[in-house]
């Protein structure tokens, strides 16, 4: 009763002070842009094919690039960043640019990529100036805004954004309860975090998971609970 509290009320003034704007998007149920994958999903052919003639137009050799797979297109970046990959070969040179490098870093970069990411290291022709500043020209956002689609269909927002979030307000709203109990029937501390870590990584799975797991532990306890009143010796003597 002595730690759980401050550990609690310490992550809220962490919340507060070092994600200010994302937990006051969380708490206010502020609108969010949908993944990537939904807003392409979300386009009608139509849509695609235009998006795709507006992409071509500002970057052919990249959509080429990826088969004009605009999911591909939009979610390209490198596999390791330059600072990685200059770690990774015990380098202590730093650098933003490949241009920055001498020729010896260069060739130890190349020997990495080509053990680390041989594949997309090869798509980028093994140049190691477009493997490490590969990504979309333009972003999704602006792409399809360009279509002329209205902003409603880019965002995630009311009943639908806060319904997501169910999971993670029960775990948050138990972990005020369980600290309230701890503090005035003094638990044991360890059992409590184990407690509060299952939880917590049950709140980050999808509401649609949760659904599925509903329906089928209903279906399970009714199938369970029909055979076993059926086939149980007080129903047995009975009949």
């Amino acid at each position: 009763k002595y730690v759980l509290p401050f550990l609690v009320v310490g992550s809220i003034i962490f919340a507060f002070t070092n994600y200010k704007n994302d937990t006051m998007n969380f708490l206010t149920n502020k609108a969010q842009l949908k993944e990537t994958k939904d807003l392409i999903i979300d386009l009608s052919e139509k849509e695609s094919k235009e998006l795709k003639a507006n992409i071509a137009a500002i970057d052919h050799e990249g959509l080429n690039r990826v088969g004009s797979d605009l999911l591909a297109y939009f979610e390209q970046a490198p596999k390791v960043d330059l600072e990685t990959s200059l770690r990774g070969i015990d380098s202590r040179i730093k650098a933003e640019n490949v241009s920055e490098l001498d020729e010896k870093t260069k060739k130890r970069l190349v020997h990495f990529l080509e053990g680390y990411d041989e594949k997309g290291f090869s798509l980028m022709n093994k140049d190691l100036g477009m493997y490490y500043a590969q990504g979309p020209k333009l972003s999704i956002k602006k792409a399809i805004a360009a279509l002329g689609i209205k902003e409603n269909r880019l965002y995630n927002s009311g009943f639908g954004l806060f319904a997501h979030k169910v999971p993670t307000w029960i775990f948050l709203i138990f972990t005020l309860f369980i600290t309230v109990v701890t503090v005035r029937e003094n638990y044991s501390l360890i059992p409590l975090l184990g407690l509060l870590s299952c939880l917590y990584m049950m709140s980050q799975v999808e509401l649609k998971n949760w659904v599925a797991f509903v329906i089928w532990l209903v279906i399970g306890l009714v199938i369970y609970f029909s055979y076993g009143r059926k086939h149980s010796k007080l129903n047995s003597m009975k009949s």
